[in-house]
């Protein structure tokens, strides 16, 4: 390889340097890719965190709770337990001096007096002109023990 001289600088030393510059961009282009995948992981990471700790914070205000059909409250006669009763479709013998509370699905479902289309959200509306009402949730408990190191 010949030499020349410009400035005091070698070819050599021009490609040395190139080669040295071309290696270290590989390297820095190596590194670029591996933190990029870090953080789009980290990212990733960080967003189901904020998910979980949302949820979290919906399930304990009670803002994330599940509405079971079991635990929808219906309004029956208290004298015989029934919501057709109350709507006046099969009333009972005391009727006229019943007073009115409320049993849930399930409830009404263990009792069997009548045939749940009685008690259906449909049955309910047409007859009452009421909207579904609900057992009130419970808050949820965490389990999990607070980390003394945080």
């Amino acid at each position: 390889m010949s030499v020349f001289h410009i400035s005091g600088v070698t070819l050599e030393s021009i490609w040395e340097r190139a080669q040295s510059a071309k290696t270290n961009l590989a390297l820095v282009e190596k590194e670029r890719n591996a933190w990029s995948g870090n953080l789009s992981n980290l990212s990733r990471d960080i967003g189901l965190i904020c998910d979980m700790a949302e949820s979290a914070i919906r399930d304990r205000d009670g803002a994330n709770a599940v509405v079971r059909e079991e635990d929808r409250l219906v309004t029956v006669c208290d004298k015989c337990g029934t919501a057709s009763c109350w709507h006046g479709i099969f009333m009972c013998d005391h009727a006229a001096s019943a007073g009115l509370m409320d049993k849930t699905v399930k409830e009404l479902d263990l009792l069997a007096a009548e045939h749940p289309g009685n008690y259906s959200i449909e049955q309910v509306r047409k007859n009452t002109g009421q909207e579904p009402k609900y057992v009130p949730a419970q808050p949820i408990e965490s389990k999990a023990k607070p980390n003394p190191s945080l």
